[in-house]
């Protein structure tokens, strides 16, 4: 698998596993022994479809929009701006997927709620 391929499996990993829920999606991008570095979900693809099947509860409206895209050999590096409530509550993110072969193996991430104040006019991105 190319970069390429990789950065649209992670692509394809969002809009339809991780918006939509899409089980079959997750058999063909992921791992079944999947491991989550975020503590809010478990390990494995089942775990990763639990987490979503949560956030459908919590933010059934939430959008996410690709700010940077990189990849590094194996790793796919995300920084995402997402919208969990439209008109309300928003975040930035950074996601770091590991594949193995053509699937992806592991993921890391950092959340921060979008602030209301800023020390600087640089923005978040």
């Amino acid at each position: 698998m190319n970069s390429e391929e990789r950065k649209a499996a992670v692509e394809r990993l969002y809009s339809e596993v991780l918006l939509k829920g899409d089980k079959q999606a997750a058999e063909e991008l992921l791992l079944e022994t999947y491991k989550q570095h975020n503590p809010q979900a478990e390990d494995g693809r089942a775990g990763l479809l639990n987490h979503v099947a949560d956030l459908d509860a919590q933010y059934p409206d939430r959008r996410i929009k690709f700010i940077h895209l990189f990849v590094d050999g194996d790793y796919v590096i995300t920084h995402i701006h997402f919208t969990l409530i439209p008109g309300g509550y928003e975040t930035m993110g950074m996601d770091v997927f590991r594949f193995e072969g053509d699937k992806i193996a592991e993921h890391w991430d950092v959340i921060q709620p979008m602030p209301e104040q800023s020390a600087n006019d640089n923005g978040m991105y």
